[in-house]
Protein backbone atom coordinates (compact mmCIF):
# COMPACT_ATOMS: atom_id res chain seq x y z
CA UNK A 1 0.00 0.00 0.00
CA UNK A 2 1.27 3.53 -0.70
CA UNK A 3 0.55 6.53 1.42
CA UNK A 4 1.18 10.28 0.17
CA UNK A 5 1.45 13.18 3.07
CA UNK A 6 -0.03 15.68 0.87
CA UNK A 7 1.80 19.37 1.59
CA UNK A 8 3.68 17.86 4.33
CA UNK A 9 4.87 20.98 5.85
CA UNK A 10 7.65 20.35 7.92
CA UNK A 11 7.17 16.62 8.07
CA UNK A 12 6.04 15.59 11.68
CA UNK A 13 3.07 13.50 9.96
CA UNK A 14 5.49 11.67 7.61
CA UNK A 15 7.41 10.86 10.23
CA UNK A 16 4.67 9.21 12.18
CA UNK A 17 3.17 7.45 9.71
CA UNK A 18 6.64 5.75 8.84
CA UNK A 19 7.13 4.76 12.31
CA UNK A 20 3.82 2.90 12.00
CA UNK A 21 4.35 2.23 8.45
CA UNK A 22 7.49 -0.24 9.74
CA UNK A 23 5.64 -2.80 11.75
CA UNK A 24 2.56 -2.70 8.83
CA UNK A 25 4.26 -2.52 5.96
CA UNK A 26 2.95 0.02 4.20
CA UNK A 27 4.94 2.45 1.82
CA UNK A 28 5.06 6.26 2.81
CA UNK A 29 5.78 9.24 0.99
CA UNK A 30 6.24 12.96 1.67
CA UNK A 31 5.33 16.01 -0.99
CA UNK A 32 6.04 19.58 0.30
CA UNK A 33 6.00 22.27 -2.45
CA UNK A 34 7.22 24.60 -0.15
CA UNK A 35 9.87 22.34 2.10
CA UNK A 36 12.47 24.70 4.47
CA UNK A 37 15.54 22.46 5.09
CA UNK A 38 15.90 25.61 7.85
CA UNK A 39 12.66 24.66 10.00
CA UNK A 40 11.19 21.14 8.42
CA UNK A 41 11.81 17.57 10.66
CA UNK A 42 12.42 15.33 7.62
CA UNK A 43 13.24 15.83 4.01
CA UNK A 44 10.60 14.97 2.00
CA UNK A 45 10.72 12.46 -1.30
CA UNK A 46 8.76 15.06 -3.79
CA UNK A 47 10.31 18.39 -2.71
CA UNK A 48 9.58 21.52 -4.61
CA UNK A 49 6.26 22.77 -6.76
CA UNK A 50 7.66 20.92 -9.71
CA UNK A 51 8.42 17.68 -8.00
CA UNK A 52 4.16 16.78 -8.33
CA UNK A 53 4.80 15.87 -11.69
CA UNK A 54 7.13 12.97 -9.91
CA UNK A 55 4.34 11.41 -8.67
CA UNK A 56 2.30 9.10 -11.09
CA UNK A 57 -1.10 10.08 -11.51
CA UNK A 58 -3.25 7.34 -9.94
CA UNK A 59 -0.84 5.84 -8.28
CA UNK A 60 -1.74 6.04 -4.08
CA UNK A 61 -3.85 4.20 -1.83
CA UNK A 62 -3.98 6.79 0.63
CA UNK A 63 -3.58 10.14 0.50
CA UNK A 64 -3.36 12.71 4.03
CA UNK A 65 -3.43 16.20 3.87
CA UNK A 66 -3.87 17.53 7.22
CA UNK A 67 -4.81 21.47 7.61
CA UNK A 68 -3.55 22.87 4.75
CA UNK A 69 -6.48 24.03 3.00
CA UNK A 70 -6.98 26.35 5.55
CA UNK A 71 -3.80 28.55 4.85
CA UNK A 72 -4.78 29.18 1.30
CA UNK A 73 -7.11 30.91 -1.29
CA UNK A 74 -9.52 28.69 -2.98
CA UNK A 75 -8.06 28.75 -6.29
CA UNK A 76 -5.11 27.21 -4.82
CA UNK A 77 -7.51 24.84 -2.39
CA UNK A 78 -9.47 23.46 -5.81
CA UNK A 79 -5.87 22.91 -7.23
CA UNK A 80 -4.49 20.91 -4.53
CA UNK A 81 -7.73 18.87 -4.83
CA UNK A 82 -7.99 18.40 -8.30
CA UNK A 83 -4.21 17.27 -7.58
CA UNK A 84 -4.78 15.09 -4.36
CA UNK A 85 -7.59 13.33 -6.31
CA UNK A 86 -5.02 12.74 -9.61
CA UNK A 87 -2.98 11.19 -7.63
CA UNK A 88 -5.49 8.53 -6.26
CA UNK A 89 -5.46 5.07 -7.73
CA UNK A 90 -9.58 3.82 -8.37
CA UNK A 91 -11.08 2.82 -5.34
CA UNK A 92 -8.24 5.01 -3.60
CA UNK A 93 -8.91 7.14 -0.39
CA UNK A 94 -8.00 11.07 0.82
CA UNK A 95 -8.57 12.21 4.04
CA UNK A 96 -8.78 15.87 4.20
CA UNK A 97 -9.11 17.90 7.29
CA UNK A 98 -8.59 21.45 8.06
CA UNK A 99 -9.05 24.14 10.73
CA UNK A 100 -12.70 24.98 11.50
CA UNK A 101 -14.27 28.31 11.45
CA UNK A 102 -15.12 28.13 15.10
CA UNK A 103 -11.10 27.76 15.75
CA UNK A 104 -9.75 30.46 13.29
CA UNK A 105 -12.84 33.08 14.81
CA UNK A 106 -11.44 33.11 18.35
CA UNK A 107 -8.19 35.02 16.94
CA UNK A 108 -10.28 38.17 16.19
CA UNK A 109 -10.02 38.76 19.88
CA UNK A 110 -6.42 39.89 19.03
CA UNK A 111 -6.51 43.26 17.32
CA UNK A 112 -3.87 42.88 14.78
CA UNK A 113 -5.86 39.79 13.12
CA UNK A 114 -8.03 41.34 10.22
CA UNK A 115 -11.43 39.66 8.64
CA UNK A 116 -10.32 40.20 4.81
CA UNK A 117 -13.31 37.59 3.65
CA UNK A 118 -15.88 35.31 4.24
CA UNK A 119 -14.70 33.25 7.32
CA UNK A 120 -10.54 34.74 5.74
CA UNK A 121 -8.41 36.06 8.40
CA UNK A 122 -5.40 37.88 8.14
CA UNK A 123 -3.25 36.74 11.85
CA UNK A 124 -0.94 39.18 14.04
CA UNK A 125 1.30 37.36 12.14
CA UNK A 126 0.24 37.91 8.54
CA UNK A 127 -0.54 34.38 7.48
CA UNK A 128 -3.78 33.82 6.25
CA UNK A 129 -6.28 31.76 7.21
CA UNK A 130 -9.65 30.29 5.79
CA UNK A 131 -12.11 28.64 8.30
CA UNK A 132 -14.77 25.97 6.92
CA UNK A 133 -17.65 24.37 8.64
CA UNK A 134 -18.36 20.96 7.99
CA UNK A 135 -20.75 22.42 5.22
CA UNK A 136 -18.02 24.32 3.44
CA UNK A 137 -15.86 22.22 3.25
CA UNK A 138 -18.12 19.61 1.92
CA UNK A 139 -19.52 21.87 -1.12
CA UNK A 140 -15.88 22.69 -1.81
CA UNK A 141 -15.10 18.90 -2.25
CA UNK A 142 -18.44 18.40 -4.02
CA UNK A 143 -17.99 21.00 -6.31
CA UNK A 144 -14.27 20.23 -7.56
CA UNK A 145 -14.61 16.34 -7.39
CA UNK A 146 -18.23 15.79 -8.19
CA UNK A 147 -18.00 11.84 -8.58
CA UNK A 148 -15.62 11.05 -5.51
CA UNK A 149 -17.25 9.61 -2.95
CA UNK A 150 -17.19 11.94 0.47
CA UNK A 151 -17.76 10.69 4.25
CA UNK A 152 -17.48 13.12 7.39
CA UNK A 153 -14.73 12.07 9.58
CA UNK A 154 -13.76 12.45 13.31
CA UNK A 155 -10.62 13.93 12.02
CA UNK A 156 -9.40 17.76 12.96
CA UNK A 157 -11.82 20.22 13.27
CA UNK A 158 -13.36 19.33 9.91
CA UNK A 159 -12.63 16.49 8.00
CA UNK A 160 -13.25 14.81 5.22
CA UNK A 161 -12.58 10.58 3.43
CA UNK A 162 -12.90 11.00 -0.10
CA UNK A 163 -12.85 7.87 -2.13
CA UNK A 164 -12.29 8.11 -5.76
CA UNK A 165 -14.82 5.36 -7.71
CA UNK A 166 -13.36 2.38 -9.18
CA UNK A 167 -14.90 3.31 -12.05
CA UNK A 168 -15.83 6.76 -12.99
Amino acid sequence: MRVLDFSAGRGAGTLAAKKISESVGFEVAGYEPYSNPNTRLTAPEYEGIDSIKNIPDNSQDIVINNAVLNVVPESTAVEILRQIYSKLKPGGRAFINVMGWSNIKGRLNNPQTKLVGPREVLTSKGTFQKGYTSQTLRSLIERVLPSASIERTPYGDVGFEVTKPVKE
